[in-house]
């Protein structure tokens, strides 16, 4: 059966969970009224239509997104231990759905345990830590490439993309900060221009009212040319053309989106991806541990904004099978 209303409520569901290109996979099982929904629209039945389908559409994205929240943060009791042995967004989740309404998932329907460290794991993966196990209670290891932090936890070797999770610190940052009445932001000392192509400018032109309520003040200076005055504190100290220059391309590139917050959600994105720390970047130790517990103060911790993991695990019985030591 085909329907492109559910299929767009299962990507909105992994929206910032899958990287560009890749498609989620999911069985669902949807339950209506006979009279809600018409089999007949097609002459081989693979075509359904709901009688209500924005509330279907809103109902398996809000399932489809509480199962993957579940899955990035499970609540396991205090002390227990419980591994995982595969992405989070690549478990299978039931959560059960009514027609009119959402039922959270439960205990019962959660994702639960599972084996660590399999005979059949091949690779290294991302995989949900424990509580009261959080990122700030690792023990840092070190730096890799001046690009990966290496913490130990348990058994488990954890490596953590610095960019990737700086990034998703940022953008809910930036986030939080555009959906609550505290719009600060930083006046620069030297104001900064950008010159634009035509279609750029006038793009940018219609976002100014909105990237203003973002915390980012920029101004008409004259033909295609803006100029930029004040800048979230989150991204404030950072180079700000840059940031202008690839928002106003995007938005030409991708277009408006069908709903504002959608236009805004990309322009955020921008911005925290240009605030970030970089690859390359060598970090102290403090910096190290205070990137560690804002990563646990993140709704989603598992991913960045453009679906790419913020960090993997490898099992120590992983890395003992490498070197020989287990069978």
């Amino acid at each position: 059966m085909r329907d492109r209303i559910i299929q767009h409520a299962l990507f909105e569901g992994y929206r910032q969970r899958l990287l560009k290109g890749r498609f989620p996979v999911a069985v669902l099982n949807i339950r209506v009224p006979f009279d809600q929904v018409d089999v007949n629209v097609h002459p081989t039945k693979s075509e359904v239509r709901f009688a209500r389908q924005q509330l279907v559409h809103d109902l398996v994205q809000a399932a489809v997104t509480s199962a993957l929240s579940a899955a990035e943060r499970p609540s396991w009791a205090p002390g227990q231990r419980v591994p995982s042995g595969q992405p989070a967004q690549d478990r299978l989740a039931e959560v059960p759905v009514a027609f009119g309404r959402l039922k959270q998932p439960s205990a019962s329907t959660a994702v639960g345990p599972e084996k660590i460290a399999s005979d059949n794991e091949k690779q290294p993966v991302q995989a949900a830590l424990w509580r009261p196990k959080r990122f700030g209670d690792m023990r840092v290891i070190g730096q890799f490439y001046g690009t990966y932090i290496l913490c130990e936890s348990a058994e488990d070797l954890i490596v953590i993309d610095q960019h990737a999770a700086h990034e998703r610190i940022l953008f809910e940052q930036l986030k939080k900060r555009a959906e609550s009445s505290r719009k600060a932001s930083q006046q620069l000392l030297v104001p900064e221009t950008v010159e634009l192509g035509f279609r750029e400018a006038d793009i940018l032109s219609r976002l100014l009212p909105d990237l203003q309520a973002l915390g980012l003040e920029i101004e008409p200076f004259g033909g295609n040319t803006f100029v930029i005055k004040s800048a979230p504190q989150p991204i404030s100290g950072r180079e700000l053309t840059p940031l202008v220059v690839e928002i106003a391309e995007k938005m030409a590139a991708v277009g408006f989106g069908p709903k504002l917050e959608d236009t805004l959600e990309q322009c955020l994105i921008v911005m925290a991806c240009h605030g970030t720390i970089r690859a390359n970047q060598p970090l102290s130790d403090p910096e190290i541990r205070h990137l560690l517990s804002r990563l646990d103060e993140c709704e989603h911790p598992a991913t960045c904004p453009h679906g790419r993991p913020t960090w993997i695990r490898w099992p120590l019985r992983f890395v003992e099978k490498s070197f020989g030591r287990v069978a």
